[in-house]
């Protein structure tokens, strides 16, 4: 992933501060050309590049579930960032759910939430 130092990369910090990265994360240049590119690919490709997109995530799921020991299929969510995630798990009994956290192809953590501190 490129490391942005220049700030001019993220047309939504010319106003101020950008505050809701939680909730759908500051938008790049880069990013942005990145996805008209893959409009493109999906404009020309239609229906079979979804049903590949879907089939990559499926076998995303199984290959993850057999890792981490999971036999539900329901049991495993991909999200597309830790607040969804975090914030799915919170409102659905917290407690008795296992969380995984990954940087890249690296697992960080792997386990139940103990407790939730807010400073």
């Amino acid at each position: 992933m490129p490391q942005f130092t220049d700030r001019s990369e993220f047309p939504g910090l010319e106003g101020g501060v950008y505050a809701n990265t939680p909730a759908c994360g500051l938008i790049s240049k880069t990013l942005v050309e990145w996805r008209r590119e893959q409009d493109q690919v999906f404009l020309k490709g239609g229906a079979q590049v979804f049903m590949k997109q879907q089939a990559i995530l499926s076998e995303t799921r199984k290959s993850l579930r057999r890792y981490l020991g999971v036999q539900n299929e329901r049991a495993l969510a991909l999200v597309p960032n830790f607040s969804w995630g975090f914030n799915a798990s919170w409102k659905d009994s917290l407690r008795s759910k296992r969380f995984c956290v990954w940087r890249g192809n690296t697992l960080l953590y792997c386990g139940r939430f103990k407790s939730v501190v807010i400073r």
